[in-house]
């Protein structure tokens, strides 16, 4: 997929769903669940893997909206994800507890003010997302709280004539990467705070998720999986399966990457250093966009 072929097709919102890649980020810690996308028929919901015991539980149960690009928060209490109703023609952010309970609309847009790839920020109090604010703008970052509440724009590369800043991407020490296409030239990632200051380039790749000690990038390219230094040096290849591999994420351990193979549609997992890949499901339906969580710590009564 390249950046020109989805600004393309972004007007039509189940184009741009099926295209833009999850915006994720993998927060330090133990692993727990692995929340994912998943059609058994033609719209899809969010779901959770347990890695463990291969046991899956779908959360949302929305039969006629489209629920997709699910992003943990970094306590891996919550999940965010995009969402559209193609009966309203609206769209936005949501969220929902990995236990299935709570979900919520935070952002409610209609066909010209489109909002998706949400992924949280490392002190989880804001989702960031992508959005096109009017219908004649480009596309920008933004943020929003998971209760909901004011928008905030925080990059302003998006126009009319054709700019953008995509896929944003929380880090765990507290920076965010996205990508910025500026029509004529190549598409590149930026690093960016939210505190503001100058925005500094990396990699050349659409970034799928930090590793959790914000050193690593993870993304597919040429169709297979590929793992490089923040600033694009150091690539290595971690997967390339029949067809197309998509959206990798790390596990919170570091240990492993997660990601979805377009020749199975299942989710597969290889070493974060490379090796063997493993296929994790093995059921019916198309799953795409995993998203690995930390396991959850119980709270004191």
């Amino acid at each position: 997929m390249t950046t020109r072929k989805l600004l393309a097709l972004t007007t039509a919102l189940g184009a741009a769903l099926a295209l833009a890649p999850a915006a994720l980020a993998a927060f330090p810690g133990k692993n727990g669940l692995i929340a994912f996308d998943k059609s058994k028929g033609a719209i899809p919901d969010i779901w959770v893997l347990d890695p463990k015991t291969g046991k899956q539980k779908d959360l949302t149960k929305t039969p006629q909206i489209y629920e997709t690009q699910a992003a943990f928060s970094p306590d891996g209490r919550t999940i965010a994800f995009s969402w559209t109703d193609y009966r309203s023609n609206t769209n936005g952010i949501g969220v929902i507890g990995s236990d299935g309970r709570g979900m919520k609309h935070v952002t409610t847009g209609d066909e010209d003010h489109f909002m998706y790839q949400p992924s949280f920020n490392s002190d989880g109090k804001t989702i960031l997302f992508t959005k096109r604010f009017d219908p004649n703008s480009g596309y920008s970052i933004f943020g929003v709280s998971p209760k909901g509440g004011p928008q905030r724009q925080i990059t302003f590369g998006g126009n009319p004539d054709g700019e953008a800043d995509l896929f944003p991407v929380g880090s765990p020490d507290g920076r965010f990467a996205f990508l910025h296409d500026s029509l004529g030239a190549p598409a590149f990632n930026q690093v960016a705070s939210l505190g503001g200051g100058a925005a500094v380039p990396a990699g050349p790749h659409a970034i799928a998720d930090w590793s959790p000690d914000a050193r690593r990038f993870v993304y597919e390219s040429n169709h297979g999986i590929y793992a490089s230094a923040v600033d694009g040096s150091g690539e290595v290849k971690l997967a390339d399966l029949p067809k197309q591999d998509l959206d990798p994420s790390f596990s919170p351990d570091d240990k492993w990457v997660v990601w979805t193979n377009e020749s199975s549609h299942d989710l597969w997992m290889v070493s974060a250093a490379g090796g063997t890949p493993k296929n994790l499901t093995h059921q019916a339906g198309y799953e795409h966009g995993p998203s690995w969580g930390r396991a959850v710590k119980k709270r004191r009564r």
